[in-house]
């Protein structure tokens, strides 16, 4: 059993999100289990990861992140997407490596602090989508470049030593393509 203390910022958050799925009017509500493909058209998801019931210490509910991976199957390429995956849950992700190589990912917890070196190294993708403002991105708490205390910089140097393309949030919407040579980005 883990350490059952958790932080308590979230708890109301979290209570309330989950309570409202209890709502009668969602009549569409699917329980999807680790292991599980559910295919849509040309492309395959799976369910890599599922809320571990034991984590009660989350970070604020990071570590019962839900990950998982799409696959088009016409284009041979996947996205892992590790939403705010943290340290139980890299181990968790890593009990099974071979799974976790994907083209694309979208950073964990906004690209800082989240899953493990050992996960990005497994998944080793061309491509990272991280979903962060431009001052967390640079870890700028307002004095400039790389003065915060979050692992942004950090997590971009393991994304560099890859050579990865990063697409970035705060520099607007876009439109990716994968191709079978790689992929493309469409003007919006």
């Amino acid at each position: 059993m883990l350490e059952q203390i958790y932080d308590t910022r979230g708890f109301p958050f979290e209570k309330a999100m989950i309570e409202s799925l209890k709502n009668p009017k969602i009549n569409n509500l699917i329980e999807c289990y680790k292991g599980e493909k559910i295919q849509m058209d040309n492309i395959e998801c799976e369910i890599l990861r599922i809320a571990n019931p034991e984590i009660i210490y989350s970070d604020n509910g990071n570590d019962s992140s839900m990950v998982f991976k799409f696959t088009a199957t016409d284009v041979e390429k996947s996205m892992i997407f590790l939403g705010d995956a943290y340290t139980y849950a890299s181990k968790e992700l890593l009990e099974e490596p071979q799974k976790l190589e994907s083209y694309a990912v979208q950073m964990s917890h906004h690209g800082q602090n989240g899953v493990t070196k050992e996960v990005y190294d497994a998944i080793n993708p061309k491509i990272c989508f991280f979903n962060a403002p431009e001052w967390l991105y640079n870890n700028d708490n307002g004095n400039g470049y790389n003065s915060g205390n979050w692992k942004s910089i950090t997590v971009r140097e393991w994304m560099e030593e890859k050579q990865t393309t990063n697409i970035l949030a705060f520099e607007g919407d876009q439109t990716i393509r994968f191709t079978k040579n790689g992929f493309e980005k469409i003007d919006n």
